[in-house]
């Protein structure tokens, strides 16, 4: 009897995981896609926090599962020039390369953010929660200006001119949008898991919160 109670909670639980999983999967479409009628990058900023909470939650593979689904639609947007002139230009420059940089720094990031929160969660929800939401922004830009630096013929900077008025801007407001909105919205993730863990539908063990 135990044994089968046992095998009950574990698909419980299972089940419980693929629906928030879908619910997270859904919210950064939707705000991803309502994101680029948004000027200045502020959808993109707002999009990383569904990525965040579900890395919090349930650590680096569902991070990175949320990270690719937020970067597949990235890619998807760029491949309808939807955003932004410097997006289209890599793309030209090379497509294969662009999409693919789209699709991993997301994964990048998730699985970054959902490393740190499972490396602090049991001992401080409040840090692991602020670090996963502040590293998540940092790789996900860190990896873009990376690529767009060392990757493409247009970077960043010259070595000649120093940097780029109009990419360097790009980069570091996009930065300081999803930076700031994830710090932000940092106390309200530790609501939502608060939340969960009292309705058991967390069962991880927290140290002072």
């Amino acid at each position: 009897m135990s044994t089968k109670t046992g095998s009950q909670k574990k698909l419980q639980n299972k089940i419980q995981r693929l629906v928030i999983l879908a619910v997270l999967v859904a919210l950064i479409i939707v705000l991803q896609g309502f994101g680029v009628m948004i000027p200045i990058g502020i959808g993109m900023a707002v999009s990383l926090f569904p990525i965040v909470l579900g890395a919090i939650m349930y650590g680096p593979v569902y991070g990175a599962v949320l990270g690719g689904t937020f970067g597949i639609v990235v890619a998807v947007q760029v491949l309808m020039g939807k955003q932004g002139l410097v997006s289209a230009n890599m793309f030209a420059e090379n497509p294969a390369l662009t999409l693919s940089l789209c699709i991993f720094k997301g994964i990048a990031a998730g699985f970054v953010s959902g490393l740190v929160a499972k490396l602090l969660i049991k001992k401080n929800l409040t840090v692991a929660s602020l670090l996963s939401a502040a590293i998540c922004p940092i790789v996900n830009t860190g990896i873009f200006a990376f690529g767009l630096q060392f990757l493409y013929s247009d970077g960043i900077f010259d070595a000649e001119t120093g940097p780029k008025g109009a990419f360097l801007t790009l980069i570091l407001t996009l930065f300081a949008l999803e930076f700031i909105f994830n710090l932000i919205v940092s106390p309200v993730i530790v609501r939502v898991i608060k939340a969960l863990k009292d309705k058991k539908l967390l069962d991880f063990e927290t140290g002072n919160v």
